[in-house]
């Protein structure tokens, strides 16, 4: 079977769509030709379709460039500051109900356990969204399926029967990579192999046709009942140091003033969202302010805290920034390029935006 994938009609060179046990997934995709999309669109990649929405993108010189994000894009927009009182619990049930409403997204309010309850009187202030407050009653338990619905809850663990093709397996790493004919089934929770996928990567493209990538937990039981005990015993004197000293791959989900809400870009690595991360671009007097879905690495300090050190590559769509500052730099005028050198006077300021528009002083 030959490479068949469109989005809203529209037919993809490439593209990456990565699919997480909690969250939403997300993908990167290219069309041919020049199209402009926004709001609700529909991923086809096979017999795979996902419900999504435009968060980013646009055309440019005869392609056309996409991040779109599981279900409507309203999950990380704020809400309306709002409260709640009932003497007997403000119920979760409603809080998530009216708050997926104002986002227009679709919940399936049948997944909310209706005993769950938040205390006498709730509230969210202007800053808050629908996915903090999912995060916030089901942490790491919620997901937006592909037919774009939001769900409580995990998802199904399902063993694969159709026939798959694995090309490379790294059990140290839990990865597995396979070829398929059919994607419709290799989600979260499908278990191949022995191991049950958290995450599960498609990218395609014309050159190298679909390969599929899945993210097992890593840390998790592998049979063995001796060495799962001493990975606990490891765990627990020194794996949170461990993890701390590794780099992660997340998402912008909220830009928090100067600072960056992120979620990891896979639910497998076990690491948690993060909120009001600091950046620490690498580069003297440059900041600048991200698209959300832009991927991000992030390290940590000695203290634990996590900063921001590395953004993404020229192949990303998080590549080029909302908004560029550079401070402090040399001359500076006209339009800019990827070429060009930015500099600007002394004590001067620059300011470049995703149209290249350049000011200064």
């Amino acid at each position: 079977m030959g490479m068949t994938e469109t989005l809203a009609g529209k037919r993809v060179l490439k593209s990456r769509v990565t699919l997480t046990k909690w969250g939403c997934s997300y993908a990167d995709v290219s069309l041919d030709g020049e199209h402009t999309l926004a709001g609700s669109v529909e991923l086809v990649m096979r017999d795979l379709t996902m419900q999504c929405a435009v968060l980013v993108g646009g055309p440019d010189k005869g392609r056309s460039a996409y991040r779109v994000v599981g279900g409507r894009g309203g999950l990380g927009k704020p809400l309306p500051p709002w409260s709640y009182s009932n003497d007997a619990g403000v119920k979760v049930a409603t809080v998530l109900r009216e708050a997926a409403s104002l986002a227009g997204e679709e919940l399936d309010t049948s997944t909310v356990p209706t005993t769950l309850r938040l205390g006498g009187n709730f509230s969210r202030d202007g800053d808050t969204t629908t996915s903090d407050l999912l995060e916030r009653v089901a942490p790491a338990a919620w997901y937006v399926g592909e037919d774009g619905i939001t769900r409580i809850g995990q998802r199904q663990r399902v063993e694969l029967t159709e026939k798959v093709t694995i090309i490379e397996r790294d059990r140290q790493r839990a990865k597995i990579v396979v070829a398929s004919e059919s994607l419709a089934k290799l989600v979260p929770g499908v278990v191949v192999d022995g191991m049950e996928a958290v995450d599960v990567e498609h990218e395609s493209s014309a050159e190298k046709g679909v390969r599929t990538t899945l993210w097992g937990m890593r840390g998790s039981n592998d049979g063995s009942r001796g060495l799962s005990a001493l990975k606990a015993l490891v765990d627990h004197f020194v794996g949170a140091r461990i993890r701390e000293c590794r780099s992660y791959e997340y998402v912008v989900v909220k830009r928090n003033g100067k600072r960056l809400d992120v979620k990891p870009a896979r639910s497998s690595s076990g690491m948690p969202p993060i909120k009001a991360v600091r950046m620490w671009p690498g580069i003297a007097g440059a900041y600048a302010e991200l698209e959300l879905g832009a991927r991000v690495i992030v390290r940590f300090l000695e203290n634990g805290e996590a900063v921001v050190t590395n953004f993404e590559d020229a192949e990303g769509e998080g590549f080029v920034p909302n908004k560029l500052v550079f401070a402090d730099g040399g001359d500076l005028n006209g339009i800019v390029r990827q070429s060009d050198t930015l500099t600007c006077p002394a004590g001067a300021v620059a300011i470049v935006t995703a149209s290249s528009k350049v000011k200064c002083g």
